[in-house]
């Protein structure tokens, strides 16, 4: 029997402003690789590169990381944001720029106290910065969604005020009245803490008392579903107090004494409330495994503080940094965090994210954004590590006012064809032309002046300098020649006609030659008096001006 064994396949999606190569070098030409194809994937220039440079066609047909993104950084200056569990939709088109996260199905996040499946932040393009970003989130991380689980019970706290003592009775005599009160009540919202085996119970009984009452506190403690009538408590006791029902007969210890009569006066009920296992935290009725990140701390989950970490889903306690290492701010979920710290230096005509003032780690890239008509000096780089900034240094990328081209000669020619009328230079920036057939270079020597681009003129009038004085040698020499010839041929009787005749070919000559010249002194004339004719009308009234 043949069978056929189908070769494994990693298809690649289509990877905008990136170059694909083998492990080898060369350059990929398609979209189909085998098992054990080892891809490097670069952005090109220009493009911020989002994931792995390496990607590995694994045995179920996937890349060993996910497939990267190269965004262009003069169209959208806000960083791409990073997801570590759920999906990110982002509108790059809208106005401002928003993405939402959406966490997968069973997940949290919390926000403000409360736990979301999803939320949006938006970009503002001026200042690259994130709506969710601050002092406290310099880097503008999302926040984690978590696991959600089952609670291991639910807790409803009652705080009442009793009329009728002041002074506190038993707490365990208390706590009796209570459960003798909820059980004997014909109310069907106490119907949870009824019967042989209920689903509530009263816990935590606690009290405390003035001139003229006591108060009260208590847990009403549940198991089980929480649709059971515990939800009903806050408005039966509400309806108990207000109609003066709610009483309680405390036993005192000595029996000679009679009970104490309690009345209800008053009531605040908050819950129900989850309480979680080991290393999960509650958010209302939820429970969710503290993610990586956060720690949990008396049945919440807490960040962890600053210059610590946790690595690990549902601790209960953070790992300090090793070697006196820090944290950038809270909430540190890899011992990566722990680094040496720098702030962000200031830029002028510009900004920067991270944005200027920020602490962050040392090797932290720091990218530079110059407002328009500025640019960073030519051959500076506008992104950096922020332990390499130096604002003292002659490569710290600040903003320029760059130059602006006012002017180029119609004799000269620009090798450089995006130097035209009108485009603009980076400070330092050179542009090179051909003048005369000699090669020269036009830079940006000082930032926001105006630049023209001439033919050297001093070159041109020792041009000229050159014709005229070849050509009066050249006469001067003719003359001289034919008044030789004429005197010889007088001492030797030969007749000067004859002479003549001899020196009229070097005559006819020498005048083919002059027309040459004044025809080139003519083109040169022409080239002098047309050097305007290029420069645009804004230029003309402008005084600040470097000629090349």
């Amino acid at each position: 029997k043949n069978v056929t064994v189908e070769p494994i396949i990693c298809k690649l999606p289509s990877i905008g402003n990136a170059t694909i190569k083998y492990k080898n070098g060369s350059t990929v030409s398609t979209n189909r690789f085998t098992y054990g194809t080892e891809l490097t994937v670069r952005c090109k220039e220009g493009f911020l590169q989002e994931g792995e440079t390496k990607l590995d066609c694994l045995v179920n047909g996937t890349f060993s990381s996910a497939i990267p993104s190269c965004t262009d950084l003069s169209v959208v200056t806000c960083p791409v944001l990073k997801l570590q569990t759920g999906t990110l939709e982002c509108n790059m088109s809208a106005s401002p720029i928003y993405c939402t996260q959406h966490c997968p199905n069973g997940y949290f996040f919390e926000s403000d106290g409360i736990l979301k499946t999803k939320g949006s932040v938006s970009c503002n393009t001026s200042t690259a910065q994130w709506s969710h970003m601050s002092a406290e989130n310099q880097l503008g991380e999302l926040p984690k969604c978590a696991e959600s689980i089952t609670p291991l019970h639910y807790l409803t706290s009652v705080d009442m005020n009793f009329l009728g003592a002041t002074s506190c009775p038993d707490i365990s005599k208390t706590q009796l009245a209570l459960v003798k009160y909820f059980s004997g009540s014909t109310s069907d919202a106490y119907s949870c803490i009824k019967g042989e085996k209920p689903a509530c119970s009263i816990t935590e009984v606690k009290c405390s008392s003035s001139n003229t009452s006591v108060k009260i506190t208590y847990n009403v403690k549940q198991t089980g579903d929480l649709d059971s009538p515990v939800k009903t408590f806050e408005a039966q006791i509400a309806a108990d107090v207000k109609s003066k029902t709610f009483k309680l007969s405390v036993n005192t210890v000595k029996r000679r004494k009679r009970a104490i009569e309690l009345t209800g006066d008053s009531a605040q009920i908050s819950g129900p409330t989850a309480r979680c296992e080991s290393g999960a935290g509650y958010v209302g009725t939820i429970c969710v495994k503290c993610p990586i990140g956060r720690y949990e701390k008396d049945g919440v989950c807490t960040d962890c503080a600053a210059n610590t970490y946790s690595n690990k889903v549902g601790s209960t306690k953070c790992t300090d940094c090793p070697n006196s290492l820090k944290t950038i701010t809270t909430g540190s979920d890899n011992e990566s965090d722990c680094t040496k710290l720098c702030k962000v230096p200031k830029f002028s005509n510009g900004f920067s994210f991270p944005a200027s003032g920020y602490t962050i780690s040392s090797d932290t890239t720091v990218y530079t954004h110059c407002i328009e008509n500025y640019a960073v000096q030519h051959k500076v780089l506008e992104s950096r590590q922020c332990g390499q900034l130096d604002a003292g240094k002659s490569d710290f990328p600040n903003c320029y006012r760059m130059c602006k081209i006012v002017h180029i000669s119609k004799s000269m020619i620009v090798k450089d064809k995006s130097v035209k009328v009108n485009s603009l230079l980076a400070y330092r920036q050179p542009a090179n032309f051909t003048c005369n057939d000699r090669n020269d270079t036009a830079i940006c020597t000082h930032a926001g002046q105006n630049v023209s681009l001439y033919c050297d003129k001093v070159s041109i009038l020792l041009l000229l300098a050159i014709i005229v004085g070849g050509t009066v040698v050249l006469t001067i020499t003719t003359v001289v020649i034919y008044f030789l010839c004429c005197i010889s041929s007088k001492k030797k009787g030969v007749k000067p006609s004859y002479e003549a005749a001899a020196i009229e070919p070097m005559l006819t000559k020498l005048d083919a030659e002059l027309e040459g010249i004044f025809k080139r002194m003519d083109e040169q004339t022409y080239n002098l008096a047309d050097e305007g004719s290029i420069e645009d009308d804004e230029t003309k009234e402008d005084k600040k001006e470097t000629s090349f």
